[in-house]
């Protein structure tokens, strides 16, 4: 062999070297992103299982979002964009690692969290393994295995709540997931999460207001604040939105002027998932943001209120948040009417920022 031959093939296994180092870190990725995120190696029993002791429970669970959670939408959506076959299973793989067994189709289950029924004698699977899950499952790193997740390849984020409470006012209180998503109240067990804006998104009705509307002539401006302390609003991944409507309305209701603002997280997709983040105007924990809109001229009458209505919207990612592209308007969860200055609407009055107003507030 010439010394020619030699350097090309010792350059050619120093370039195989240095690229194998550089995927090593996306490939391990890839292979933990698809690692299954329950427990393998034994057939789950099932919900109905466990309904026969903990029918409350069972019952919470089943209307919940999460028993839904394999048969997300969202999730089909992007596994039928798949040209191949192979495609499909390759990226099942993590998508059914989070959303509960395939074969079982109960979404996230029983046993998905508290561990797989693998002997006949319930009680005693409940001292072994139950009891002892508890203290895990209560930890918020548990809950982000499937709530936390990162492009295997750009490293920019997929699923974000995680990191959205790592840094909230809530993991600074010591208040975790199970604390707010998990808690029992006066009805029963509380028990929502982000599908929970598909099947009743009037649970966040208390989590958001609008208030503080100032009206001047030439425009108003309005405040729109996340109560929730552990996490933005919307949280997870790029596709659900905040649609915040405003409608300028007159003494009969009827719309002079409408505007809107959405809240969300844009990403372009890369390898069929959201592969790089190219905005995010998502309201942060506990942040109140003032918003401003200017008020067309030449209405054809006089308004006499803004009536604001907040409702949750599903956006494929590749669509890059457009909003009209969005897969059916989602039932509004949250309204409220500001009746203007001079007018006798009912609702809360808005603050009178017109020049007049300013002149009488000071006086002569």
């Amino acid at each position: 062999m010439t010394r020619k031959k030699k350097l090309v093939l010792l350059s050619s296994a120093a370039l195989a070297i240095v690229a194998a180092a550089a995927m090593y870190g996306p490939i391990t990725r890839m292979m933990a992103f698809k690692t299954p995120r329950y427990e393998t190696g034994a057939a789950f029993k099932g919900a109905d299982s466990c309904k026969r002791c903990h029918r409350a429970v069972y019952d919470e669970w089943r209307a919940s979002g999460s028993a839904r959670a394999t048969q997300d939408p969202y999730m089909h959506l992007v596994l039928a964009r798949q040209p191949y076959l192979p495609n499909r299973m390759m990226l099942g793989e993590p998508c059914y690692a989070c959303h509960g067994p395939k074969a079982l189709d109960e979404g996230i289950s029983c046993e998905v969290c508290h561990g797989i029924n693998d002997r006949d004698d319930v009680m005693e699977v409940h001292r072994r393994k139950y009891a002892l899950n508890l203290d895990l499952i209560r930890r918020p790193d548990a809950c982000a295995a499937c709530h936390e997740a990162i492009h295997p390849l750009t490293n920019d984020p997929i699923i974000t709540t995680f990191a959205e409470w790592k840094s909230s006012q809530a993991a600074r209180q010591g208040v975790g997931c199970v604390d707010c998503h998990m808690k029992r109240d006066a009805t029963g067990h509380v028990y929502h999460g982000g599908g929970s804006r598909r099947v009743d998104p009037s649970v966040y009705r208390d989590d958001v207001e609008v208030k503080n509307l100032k009206y001047g002539r030439a425009g108003f401006t309005i405040e729109i604040e996340n109560k929730i302390t552990g996490h933005y609003l919307p949280t997870g991944g790029p596709e659900p939105a905040l649609l915040m409507e405003l409608a300028l309305t007159d003494k009969d209701g009827r719309t002079l002027h409408a505007f809107e603002a959405a809240f969300q997280r844009k990403s372009r997709p890369v390898m069929s998932f959201p592969g790089h983040t190219v905005s995010d105007n998502r309201l942060r924990d506990g942040e109140t943001r003032t918003l401003e809109f200017q008020v067309p001229t030449g209405l054809v009458d006089e308004p006499a209120s803004v009536l604001v209505t907040l409702r949750f919207l599903d956006i494929d990612f590749v669509d890059l948040g457009d909003i009209k592209k969005a897969r059916g308007p989602s039932p509004k969860f949250y309204e409220k009417r500001f009746a203007l200055p001079g007018s006798a609407e009912p609702g809360e009055p808005a603050t009178d920022t017109t020049t007049a107003a300013l002149l009488r507030s000071r006086g002569p």
